[in-house]
C-alpha cells in the first residue's frame, strides 16, 4: 500500500503527525488485546492451559471451564439419582398389593392408581382417574374431611381407618 500526501503547512504536518501517532496507538492497544483473546480462547479449545506466555486470561478462562464441567457432572449426578428415585417409587407403586391412588391435594381428583386398585375396586383405570373417592363412593365427605385434617396437621398420613365403600 502507498500512499502519497502533499502537506502545504508546518501546521498540517503537526496534525497529520498526530492522526498517525493516534491511530496508532488504537490499532496497537485493541489488536494486541483482541489477539490475545483469540490465543486464549484457541489455547482453551486445544486443552492448554496456558498460551503466547500471556498466562492469566488463559487460567480464567480454564478455570470456568473447570467449573462448568464440575457443575455439569453434578447435574448429570442429580438427574440419575432423580431417575433412580422415580424407578423405585414406580415399581413400589405398580407392585404393592394394596391399593393405592394418587390425588389431587385441592381437589382430590385421582391422577393415578396402581394395579391393585383396578383389582380391588373392579373398576378399570380410566374409570377410576378424573374422579374423587367420594363419586367413587370409596370414602364418605367427612372421612375425606378427617384425612386431610390429618395431612394438614401433620404433612403426611401413617394411618388412617376408613372403611372402603366400592
Amino acid at each position: 500500500l502507498s500512499c502519497v500526501l502533499r502537506v502545504r503547512s508546518a501546521g498540517g504536518a503537526v496534525a497529520l503527525l498526530a492522526c498517525a501517532l493516534v491511530w496508532w496507538f488504537l490499532h496497537r492497544t485493541f489488536t494486541s488485546d483482541l489477539g490475545r483473546l483469540v490465543a486464549s480462547l484457541t489455547a482453551v479449545a486445544a486443552g492448554r492451559a496456558e498460551s503466547n506466555g500471556h498466562p492469566q486470561p488463559v487460567r480464567e478462562l480454564a478455570q470456568i471451564d473447570a467449573v462448568m464441567r464440575t457443575l455439569l457432572e453434578d447435574l448429570k449426578r442429580e438427574h440419575a439419582e432423580r431417575r433412580d428415585s422415580e424407578e423405585k417409587f414406580t415399581r413400589i407403586f405398580e407392585r404393592a398389593p394394596v391399593m393405592i391412588s394418587l390425588s389431587e391435594l385441592a381437589t382430590g381428583r385421582i391422577v393415578e392408581v396402581n394395579d391393585a386398585a383396578v383389582r380391588l375396586t373392579g373398576y378399570g383405570r380410566e374409570e377410576i382417574i378424573g374422579r374423587t373417592s367420594i363419586e367413587l363412593g370409596w370414602l364418605t365427605a367427612d372421612a375425606r374431611a378427617d384425612l386431610m385434617s390429618i395431612l394438614e396437621r401433620d404433612g403426611r398420613v401413617d394411618a388412617f381407618d376408613a372403611i372402603v365403600h366400592g
